[in-house]
């Protein structure tokens, strides 16, 4: 079976994709929401632009199926499938979807969903949950433990914000550290970007320093196991994250980004009793280590919120996913 990926201009995704073997093309497309006036009209020509590169890119590879899943540059692709009548899945992965996703999903063959809750946002679908690689899956606490040296009745609070890192997160967690450590280890991956990362860190005794442990970035491999080896987890509230914090059954204080899905992913996961939310806008250290501290002293709550948590799992995501995609190119 042959595959080609479809991305954005972001240099991160040819890294994914690349450091994962795929072939790739380009498509030049970008955001309108949050965006000024100026960028919007630009970014809606090059939408314009894309829809007949698309088209040129589909002809050339002639494939039986395509798989939508999210992001802008699954609009051109979707149009331009559309027109040249190739059978589309589009996986919505976001509990209320954006604009390129709905329109992806209103001409697509078959929609599947990550969410149920995005059910009233689409068209028909089946609950399908998110697919995961299996290293989230497979991750074992112990061994995760042993991995990063974390003693095994520790509590281990991991904090990240995506490849790219987040800076509102990585500045009220280093500035949080001293109230922090006492409590908890930390793992704080503070991504790639390195002008995200807060580079000033309070002076820790040793005592405290040797349980704080910082890293740029986390492969996927690593990435699991850490939050396998978490009993909290201080993070982004995006679609992936959504689908891997129910796969370690790990609670969360999220802080979703403004601008995007990610504060109604949050609700979902506080709704469902498995999640804390603080909004980007309001985090500072204080704050989050008044919703951190009284969860970690707080055992019980803690295991409520684990417990709610893995109540989302769908570990056969990716099964019923790939079924999908079967069905729609015909091959089953």
């Amino acid at each position: 079976m042959e595959v080609l990926c479809v991305i954005g201009p972001r240099p991160l995704d040819q890294q994914i994709v690349a450091r994962a073997g795929m072939p790739f093309e380009r498509l030049h497309v970008g955001g309108v929401k949050g965006m000024a006036p100026w960028q919007v009209g630009l970014n809606i020509s090059r939408f314009a632009l894309a829809v007949p590169r698309a088209a040129a890119i589909l002809r050339r590879f002639k494939p039986h199926a395509v798989l939508l899943g999210g992001g802008y540059v699954c609009a051109p692709v979707a149009v331009a499938a559309w027109t040249l009548h190739i059978p589309m899945l589009t996986l919505c992965v976001d509990v209320v979807p954006g604009w390129s996703v709905r329109l992806a999903a209103r001409l697509a063959t078959r929609v599947a969903i990550a969410f149920p809750e995005a059910c009233g946002h689409l068209p028909a679908g089946s609950v399908t949950g998110y697919p995961l690689r299996t290293a989230f899956l497979d991750a074992d606490r112990t061994a995760a433990r042993q991995r990063f040296g974390i003693p095994v009745e520790a509590r281990l609070v991991l904090a990240f914000g995506g490849s790219l890192g987040a800076r509102a997160i990585n500045q009220a967690i280093s500035q949080g550290l001293t109230s922090l450590l006492p409590h908890a280890y930390v793992m704080h991956v503070t991504g790639n970007n390195t002008e995200s990362a807060a580079d000033i860190l309070p002076e820790l005794p040793p005592h405290l320093s040797e349980r704080y442990r910082r890293y740029r970035y986390l492969d996927a491999d690593d990435m699991a196991a850490a939050l396998a080896a978490a009993d909290l987890a201080v993070c982004r509230a995006g679609a992936a994250t959504m689908a891997e914090l129910p796969a370690m059954g790990l609670p969360a204080v999220l802080i979703p980004g403004e601008f995007s899905a990610q504060e109604y992913n949050a609700r979902m996961m506080v709704q469902r009793g498995a999640a804390l939310s603080i909004r980007d806008r309001d985090l500072t250290s204080a704050s989050l280590v008044e919703a951190v501290v009284p969860l970690l002293l707080d055992a019980d709550r803690l295991a409520r919120m684990a417990a709610a948590s893995r109540a989302l799992a769908r570990p056969d995501a990716a099964a019923r996913v790939a079924g999908m995609v079967r069905e729609v190119a015909g091959c089953v």
